[in-house]
């Protein structure tokens, strides 16, 4: 995790290399590079603030990364369970962005948080209390809580800003990563948690954290208008592909099965678009109004009023 989350110094420096050769004139490199410090809300540089919410980044996206790593550790959880588990994240950053953000109230979407927290609970009954499997829900529950906390903020504090302003971001949680984490990785390796040697197969370490690198860079520039909606698509597509049993060769029983069709429904409740919700309501109203045909008035009362001569 601490190797991985490194390698995001590199984003902003390859952003600057891409913009100099297609300007080519330092002064729009100096202004580029002062604009890409207004990361955050208000758009005005103050060392403490500045630092402090940096940290604060830091630290909820190496605790969403480090608690998802260990909760795939086969003597806990399979990746089935940690993918569907991790999938509840979306439900989590609905209920804050309604909380914190104040965004529309979603009847649809409530009920999506609930069948996500119902299938969570599944999870824990599967296996009993007290069990290794419960401390891998624990994790995978929590590395979804840290990364929705972390998109909440990122919304509050960030917002929308340029590729040059995002590039920064991502390079400066990698600094402080490196910077600032790595009494933690070393503590995990002097009490043999997580030991570093020389005999370690660092070229597959380096190859994934390449390929994690790529990932960052499709999910928050290539795909950054669709991002939520392609990363859960992936989740509800790769839930399945997970739990195939003759590729991965296992066998689901009872809540196990129940929490994953559970969450997975959760999922796709909260992919549907804003506007839909609303446009179901209202065929729903219309086809009411349309069934409740209007009864023939009786002729006494259609007469009613009128002035009769004897």
């Amino acid at each position: 995790m601490y190797f991985a989350m490194s390698w995001l110094v590199l984003l902003y420096p390859l952003y600057v290399i891409i913009m100099y050769c297609k300007s080519k004139e330092d002064n729009s490199i100096r202004q580029i590079f002062r604009e890409s410090l207004l990361i955050y809300k208000p758009y005005e540089i103050r060392l403490g603030h500045f630092i402090g919410k940096t940290a604060l980044f830091c630290a909820l996206w190496a605790a969403a990364q480090y608690s998802y790593i260990r909760a795939l550790d086969p003597a806990l959880l399979d990746a089935t369970d940690v993918s569907s588990l991790y999938a509840t994240n979306f439900s989590f950053v609905y209920m804050l962005s309604w909380v914190i953000l104040y965004e529309k109230f979603i009847a649809l979407r409530i009920v999506a948080m609930i069948f996500s927290i119902t299938g969570i609970v599944l999870f824990v009954y599967a296996d009993g209390f007290g069990t290794a499997s419960m401390w891998g829900v624990v994790l995978a529950v929590g590395s979804s809580a840290s990364a929705s906390i972390f998109k909440v903020l990122f919304k509050k504090f960030v917002g929308d800003i340029s590729y040059g302003q995002l590039s920064m971001f991502m390079s400066l949680i990698g600094l402080c990563n490196l910077v600032c984490l790595w009494p933690i990785a070393l503590i995990l390796n002097l009490t043999n948690v997580e030991v570093v040697t020389h005999n370690l197969p660092w070229g597959a370490f380096c190859g994934s954290a390449a390929v994690l690198l790529v990932f960052h860079v499709l999910t928050h520039y290539a795909m950054r208008q669709n991002q939520e909606f392609v990363m859960g698509l992936g989740m509800v597509l790769g839930i399945p592909i997970c739990a195939d049993y003759n590729w991965k060769n296992r066998e689901f029983h009872g809540m196990k099965i129940s929490g994953v069709v559970i969450i997975t429904v959760a999922l796709i409740l909260l992919l549907i678009p804003d506007k839909y919700p609303d446009r179901l309501c209202q065929l729903c109203t219309k086809c009411l109004q349309e069934d409740v045909q209007p009864q023939p008035r009786d002729r006494r009362h259609r007469l009613r009023g009128t002035n009769t001569k004897v």
